[in-house]
């Protein structure tokens, strides 16, 4: 079943006017990870994000790449919000902590053998220590200024976190 409107003049009823930090937010449907949805003209479901920067570029998104909010919000679709990136990157602008995360901080975990806390990076798929300190704050400190130089695509929001209460 098609739609009877062309989803670009669909869309524009769902389309935010920009906020203090210039995203467009979707005011239209969400799906359960908050990302927007739009039907296409084929009838099919898609996230908006995918859509916008689809019409954007008048092409498919490549094999192997993903469109990323530089903003870290998902239900933006202001198109200088989008980005393509491999999977890789797209992981390095996590903006929150895994779940399984006791540190408080990316990058941080306390190393048992050494009964200190270790900050750690990935380059490459593989693991490397960037140093084991004796407290939370430094590790994630050694972290910051390790990812500053060499994880390009990670959020600004991981590299300001507050300094917890009990450091």
């Amino acid at each position: 079943m098609t739609a009877t409107r062309p989803m670009t003049v669909r869309m524009q009823k769902w389309l935010s006017i920009p906020d203090e930090q210039g995203c467009i937010r979707w005011s239209g449907p969400h799906n359960k990870n908050g990302y927007g949805t739009v039907r296409d003209d084929m009838g099919r479901t898609t996230q908006a994000h995918l859509a916008v920067y689809r019409l954007a570029s008048g092409a498919e998104i490549p094999r192997g790449f993903e469109v990323d909010h530089v903003c870290g919000i998902r239900d933006c679709v202001a198109l200088d919000h989008l980005r393509l990136l491999t999977r890789q990157q797209n992981a390095e602008h996590r903006t929150s902590l895994e779940a399984r995360n006791t540190s408080g901080y990316p990058g941080v975990t306390f190393h048992k053998a050494t009964r200190k806390w270790r900050a750690q990076g990935k380059r490459l798929g593989k693991c490397i220590t960037i140093g084991h300190f004796s407290n939370r704050w430094d590790a994630y400190q050694a972290w910051v200024a390790w990812a500053r130089d060499n994880k390009p695509y990670v959020s600004p929001k991981m590299l300001n976190l507050p300094k917890r209460g009990d450091e």
